[in-house]
């Protein structure tokens, strides 16, 4: 199994809080492993406090499932097949704005996750370093397994 190496999530930290500079934001920005263990966070002095939180939980969620949180989104609303999910654990957060980290041969190596401005603009702020850094930025249909 790999791991994400410092190198990389310091690359991806960084190129994450640039975009949020960039649309002249305050976002928290959290890194997690492929278990959703915690391996990077920041948040600016300016950023509201729930906003690590939030960044944190979308995170993990990218990661326990695999895909964006904009995708999760689709499997637990009423009606699907995994309706009732998000009420099974707090760290559960299906607002868009968490990205699974997954190398070009669809391992799981961790997911980031932003928080601090409108669901577009987080989103932008994972991406940011997820292709310069080798890194697979498109994903499947939330239905589907991942590949």
């Amino acid at each position: 199994m790999s791991a994400l190496k410092d190198e990389q999530i310091e690359f991806l930290l960084q190129q994450a809080l640039a975009e949020s500079a960039r649309q002249k934001l305050a976002s928290s920005i959290v890194i997690v492993d492929a278990g959703g263990h915690v391996l990077a966070a920041r948040r600016p002095a300016a950023g509201r406090f729930a906003n690590i939180e939030i960044a944190r939980k979308k995170a993990w969620t990218a990661a326990a499932f695999q895909r964006p949180t904009s995708m999760v989104r689709s499997i637990v609303v009423e009606g699907a097949p995994g309706y009732g999910l998000q009420h099974t654990t707090s760290e559960m957060c299906i607002v868009g704005g968490g990205i699974p980290i997954l190398n070009q041969g669809g391992e799981l190596l961790g997911a980031i996750g932003a928080s601090g401005g409108s669901v577009e603009q987080d989103i932008a702020c994972c991406m940011a370093g997820l292709e310069q850094a080798g890194f697979r930025t498109v994903f499947v249909n939330p239905h589907a397994p991942n590949p």
